[in-house]
């Protein structure tokens, strides 16, 4: 592990054939020490063949929601994964599995282990990435996926009366951009909606 200058706005980088990790000069030590799980993280990653050769995006995105996951998971109290929410809160009406979501995703898995109480969902999901889709994966994690996936749309609509995510300090208040109309009536009410023909489409809600 060492100190390099990495580009801007890149923290941390892991080189999977020597199992090297460099870190940016000046980070805050919380930052410092939350990325420097990060990438160690990937180095577990590495060590279980999921780095070989071409890797596909979907295990791309598993590999950097895990790795913002253990930052959670170790150092729980530090909340540097926090920046990582907004491009998971405002779009949640994509494909949970994409790109541009690769690190806020970690909020499926922050949701399964620490409300479903659902220890191995991480673990299993990395045995399996290495000679299965990701998009296949997700829904093997839990007896009933799509039980669980609606109460992770009910967790992610994040306002009250539904504002369930806690955290110490306190899950920031982070409100989801609509990219759905809305309608305004007397019997209106909200419902959850799931993208049509994706087994990993982010459920979301509207307003009906």
């Amino acid at each position: 592990m060492g100190i390099a200058n990495l580009g801007e706005n890149v923290l941390g980088t892991t080189q999977p054939s020597t199992y090297t990790v460099m870190l940016a000069p000046a980070l805050e030590v919380r930052l410092l020490k939350s990325t420097a799980v990060h990438e160690l993280f990937h180095c577990f990653q590495v060590g279980m063949g999921l780095a070989e050769g071409d890797i596909p995006d979907d295990k791309l995105w598993l590999l950097d929601a895990t790795a913002v996951w253990s930052e959670n998971f170790i150092y729980s109290d530090y909340n540097c994964e926090h920046q990582h929410l907004p491009s998971f809160f405002n779009n949640l009406d994509n494909q949970l599995i994409a790109g541009f979501k690769r690190y806020g995703g970690y909020m499926f898995f922050y949701f399964l282990d620490t409300y479903l109480q659902d220890k191995s969902s991480v673990p299993n999901a990395l045995k399996k990435a290495k000679t299965t889709s990701v998009n296949y994966i997700l829904p093997e994690l839990v007896a009933d996926f799509n039980a669980a996936y609606y109460l992770f749309a009910g967790y992610n609509y994040n306002e009250v009366p539904m504002k369930f995510y806690k955290d110490t300090p306190p899950f920031p208040d982070i409100k989801r951009i609509r990219s759905q109309p809305f309608i305004n009536d007397a019997a209106s009410y909200d419902i959850p909606v799931s993208l049509e023909g994706e087994p990993c489409g982010t459920m979301f809600w509207i307003h009906r």
